[in-house]
């Protein structure tokens, strides 16, 4: 993983580095949350190494972020510079481990470039208009309709809110309801509920209305929310990513079904007794294969052993 780490006190660009470090001794870190405007505004990790391309918007980004910097929390994860997207081996990893960056991080700052003091329509084309919301109604930015940010919206420990001139806007748990109504998401996740206690069709439903610049993150950015992994192929189409997507899918149910219905049964023998001595209903199998629908190896050893059997038996 590769972090920014800041140096207490200063926002120039030869006291910012970039550090590579080991999932064994990752640092506290912070995570930047934004939109992407045009990738050539964008600041890579060769602007920060060498220092270069300072008049990129992007910069501002940066500079943000410096203004967060505690003694406690000197370490951010920035996409544009964080990560070398050129490098296909990278980029699928990182992908694929998106959710858990953003999970893992002590806080992450959701930067609303398109918010100003006062509400704006300006023109970007000859058949529509641009709107930038006020800091009244911060909830309105493009943050909330872009595919990625939903699992930077849900993922994380904490979430918050700020405009480009570093206002302060809100953050995630206290402004729930309004995030809600504007999203659509359940108000329980965007208070800490785990993702995982939502079905996928309910995790699927919180995507609608998102877009995404390159057509195969409609798949790629939902991996983290359903909980799944495969390989990245940029060209393969919308299509051909979602139906890869669901196929892993179903091949996660036919696995834990391989797994549950046998952990179900042993969990029936060591409460109750012999299979025979008590008929395994389908309703009862399917209670169990809920509360055991993620089961580990150690669990599966832990029901078979006498231990568990005599604790059970107890109750």
């Amino acid at each position: 993983m590769r972090l920014l780490r800041y140096e207490l006190g200063s926002f120039n660009n030869d006291r910012i580095t970039l550090v590579e470090v080991s999932n064994a001794n990752i640092p506290p870190y912070a995570i930047l949350s934004h939109t992407w405007g045009f990738p050539e505004d964008e600041i890579t990790s060769e602007d920060i190494s060498e220092g270069t391309n300072q008049h990129k918007p992007g910069w501002d980004k940066i500079r943000f972020c410096g203004s967060k910097v505690t003694p406690q929390l000197q370490h951010f994860w920035i996409d544009t510079c964080c990560l070398d997207r050129t490098n296909n081996v990278e980029l699928q990893q990182a992908i694929n481990a998106m959710f858990s960056y953003y999970q893992n991080a002590e806080i992450c700052y959701a930067y609303l470039s398109d918010v100003s003091e006062q509400e704006q329509m300006y023109p970007v084309g000859p058949e529509r208009t641009d709107y930038m919301p006020d800091y009244a109604n911060w909830h309105m930015s493009k943050w909330f309709y872009r595919g990625w940010t939903l699992q930077e919206l849900v993922a994380p420990k904490a979430v918050h809110f700020y405009a480009p001139d570093g206002t302060y806007l809100g953050d995630r748990e206290s402004q729930a309801v309004r995030i809600c109504q504007t999203t659509g998401i359940d108000g329980r996740v965007l208070r800490g509920r785990a993702v995982g206690k939502f079905s996928i069709k309910e995790r699927c439903r919180w995507a609608q209305n998102r877009s995404t610049a390159r057509e195969e993150d409609v798949a790629y950015c939902l991996l983290g929310i359903l909980g799944v992994q495969m390989p990245i192929a940029y060209g393969e189409g919308r299509e051909c990513a979602l139906f890869r997507l669901q196929e892993r899918l179903k091949e996660g149910r036919e696995a834990r079904h391989r797994i549950v219905t046998p952990v179900a049964r042993s969990i029936w023998k060591v409460v109750y007794g012999p299979p025979d001595s008590k008929p395994v209903s389908k309703s009862t199998l399917r209670t169990l294969s809920a509360t055991w629908l993620w089961v580990s190896p150690e669990v599966i050893q832990l029901i078979s052993s006498s231990s568990l059997a005599t604790a059970a038996r107890s109750h």
